[in-house]
């Protein structure tokens, strides 16, 4: 199924080839530095590591987003289905862009000049492939080519116990979410 020029024409490694290149390098300085940092005579000190809370758990977090990154490009370069690639493109692209905004304020934390930073993030056709993968039009059809396949994505084989709680939980959306979700869009309103 062809779902149109924004999706068809988005390719993960090649909008964010550079990314996956140059960020291990980057959060392995950032790492060394806030380890660093966080030492005392080569020990880990507990008041200095409690004293970097939020750049420690802000590293940590872009490094899990980075791992989950990777095995979405993977998956989409393994993908032959185009509603997958385009599924991850959006992952990976969101991902990327939380990344950034993720570790920017905590650059001097983590030893990184901004020259160092912007070689990862500020490479044209990264940012380009941001904007093309984040893109509100290409979004909004990659949704519409969700709803046209009602949620049956890919072959993702699971063992019963995962089988019986997918099929509790499509119970709920279905029965309990889906009658009451544009209200709940459009109200700002908790999901019951």
């Amino acid at each position: 199924m062809e779902y149109g020029v924004l999706m068809s024409d988005t390719n993960v490694n090649g909008d964010f080839g550079c990314f996956f290149q140059q960020f291990p390098a980057l959060i392995r300085r950032a790492t060394e530095s806030l380890a660093k940092s966080c030492s005392k005579e080569g020990a880990l000190d507990p008041q200095r590591l409690d004293q970097q809370q939020v750049s420690s758990y802000e590293l940590a977090l872009a490094y899990s987003e980075y791992r989950a990154a990777v095995v979405a490009r993977d998956y989409a370069t393994a993908s032959a289905a185009e509603i997958e690639r385009g599924l991850c493109g959006v992952y990976v692209a969101g991902a990327i862009q939380s990344i950034k905004t993720r570790l920017e304020p905590l650059l001097p934390v983590f030893g990184i000049g901004q020259p160092g930073f912007e070689r990862v993030f500020g490479d044209a056709k990264l940012r380009s492939g941001l904007q093309t993968h984040l893109a509100p039009d290409h979004i909004a059809e990659i949704g519409q080519a969700v709803i046209q396949l009602q949620g049956e994505i890919g072959q993702v084989s699971i063992d019963d116990d995962k089988g019986i709680m997918q099929h509790a939980f499509q119970r709920l959306a279905t029965d309990i979410v889906e009658p009451r979700a544009e209200i709940i869009h459009r109200q700002d309103l908790t999901v019951p």
